[in-house]
């Protein structure tokens, strides 16, 4: 009875670790699956994945200053060729006006020269024949041009060049309160010939009234006591003769030789 029960006791724990052994298996397999349906569940598919939908560009502010940075840098890039542009442009302007200044010298048609002799103390005529009062916007210019407007002289088509004193030359030792004499001389450019020839006529004609007005307008601007003895006759020299021709034809042959000269270079 021992033998009998104890084989079959036996058999049945053999077969009871079997069963044991066999359902570990089996757990730890559904153990292992379940975890993977788990993990590959939550990752979405990578066609299926949803696709956000596109936002305005400025919706980032960060992307939104860039941008702006980026287009502000863009205007200043294309401002700075405007400005060059702009400086070339005043540039030419600058040299045509040059141009045209000389151009209106060159061609005047005749030219009127005359001149005032004056006395005064040293430091007035200093101070009346400096460059600052000489030129077109001094005070000895302006009472000129007011004497000689004043007297009746026309001077609407006449073209006044800087002032100029003319005299002896003093000595160091002068004292400036000493009376000096000296002349203030004009010349004066037309255009046409005929109008050189009248404005000498009227100075001449009003000579008396120009020295009265000049001493009378000298005190008042410059604060200067002078005193005019004479205008001397005004000279007329005419030069609408051979002279602007030369300069024209000269000018003619210039560009004729600059066009040559860029053709050779453009054909080598």
């Amino acid at each position: 009875l021992k033998s009998k029960f104890g084989s079959r006791f036996k058999s049945f724990c053999f077969r009871s670790k079997l069963d044991l052994f066999e359902m570990m298996n089996i757990m730890g397999l559904v153990l292992f699956v379940t975890s993977m349906r788990s993990t590959f569940g939550t990752t979405p598919a990578p066609t299926t994945a949803p696709t956000p939908a596109p936002t305005g560009i400025f919706s980032n502010p960060s992307l939104s200053n860039n941008t702006t940075t980026l287009i502000s840098s863009t205007m200043v890039t294309t401002t700075a060729p405007s400005s060059t542009e702009t400086t070339t442009s005043s540039t030419e302007l600058t040299t045509t006006e040059a141009a045209a200044t000389e151009l209106t010298t060159t061609e005047a048609a005749a030219t009127a020269e005359g001149s005032l002799s004056m006395s005064c103390t040293t430091a007035d005529k200093n101070l009346m024949c400096s460059d600052e009062n000489l030129g077109n916007d001094g005070s000895t210019y302006q009472v000129l041009t007011e004497s000689l407007s004043s007297s009746g002289v026309d001077t609407s088509v006449a073209f006044i060049s800087d002032l100029t004193c003319s005299g002896r030359r003093l000595a160091p030792f002068v004292r400036r309160l000493d009376t000096v004499e000296f002349s203030l001389d004009f010349l004066v450019s037309f255009a046409d010939v005929s109008d050189a020839t009248s404005f000498a006529s009227s100075v001449d004609a009003v000579s008396e009234e120009l020295q009265t007005s000049f001493e009378t307008l000298v005190v008042a601007q410059l604060g200067v006591n002078v005193t005019v003895i004479g205008v001397t006759s005004v000279a007329v020299t005419d030069n609408s003769g051979s002279s602007s021709n030369g300069v024209q034809q000269m000018n003619v042959f210039s560009v004729a030789g600059a066009v040559i000269t860029v053709s050779l270079f453009s054909f080598w």
